[in-house]
């Protein structure tokens, strides 16, 4: 008897289950780590976006800061030029009396 092998993939019996177990526990093992990965990768996903949100609110209170300060030098000027007006206009009160 000639057996033909015409190239498929075949089962015989002198595979031992083990192995075939091994296989199919393997195979679930690769899922289960595939899963878990999966939800960390979502999870550190999540924080990332959250960080970044922060860093944008970081931003923008650094742009209201600079902003702050920049209006109060221009207070501080605006209170030395009323202190300026103030005192000269107290020299000619005193002189005048």
């Amino acid at each position: 008897m000639i057996n033909e092998d015409d190239g498929r993939w075949h089962l015989d019996k002198r595979v031992p289950l083990s192995m075939i177990g091994a296989i199919i526990l393997q195979t679930f093992a690769a899922g289960w780590l595939i899963a878990s990965l999966q939800s960390v990768v979502l999870s550190q996903g999540a924080r990332i976006s959250i960080l970044e949100g922060f860093e944008i609110d970081r931003f923008k209170r650094g742009e209201r800061l600079a902003v702050l300060e920049s209006t109060s030098q221009v207070v501080k000027e605006d209170l030395r030029d009323i202190k300026a007006i103030l005192q000269k206009f107290l020299e000619r009160e005193r002189t005048t009396k």
